[in-house]
């Protein structure tokens, strides 16, 4: 929902926001999420574009996809699963100290859309902090600067 709501997705060609679920405009945040998938969680062989089934064999991610399997470049990715190994509901990964969870429900109406049945991904937001010291505090000098700072 986070990205379905935005303007990050143009509302032109049939992809408004509109007052109900718009499918088009929801297989766009899908292509955009695989494509995120991609980026930060590339596979060994294929793309999760074309994953059809995600399992976890061993404590190792593999995707099914036209008859290949495959699994992550970087196994350290993988960090837990939530299900059962041979048909997991959630997926946690890791990327840059950050995780994020694929979410597997083939009965959802986004999951049924899907061929590997993801319904969302979820992501953990870095925390950023933004310090002004100028309006709250009175450091003159350099040294007055390095102690606030």
């Amino acid at each position: 929902d986070a990205l379905y709501g935005t303007d990050v997705i143009s509302e032109e060609n049939g992809q408004e926001k509109g007052k109900a679920y718009n499918p088009v405009r929801g297989e766009k945040v899908i292509a955009m999420a695989k494509e995120f998938l991609d980026e930060t969680a590339p596979l060994s062989k294929g793309s999760h574009k074309d994953a059809e089934k995600y399992t976890v064999e061993g404590g190792t991610l593999v995707v099914h996809s036209n008859g290949v399997t495959s699994e992550l470049n970087e196994s350290s990715q993988f960090v837990g699963y939530q299900g059962a190994a041979e048909d997991p509901s959630t997926l946690l990964l890791k990327n840059n100290g950050l995780h994020f969870e694929i979410q597997i429900d083939r009965e959802h109406p986004i999951g049924k859309t899907d061929r590997a049945g993801v319904k969302d991904v979820v992501m953990e937001a870095a925390i950023t902090t933004i310090m002004d010291c100028e309006d709250s505090v009175a450091a003159v000098d350099a040294e007055d600067k390095v102690g606030v700072y």
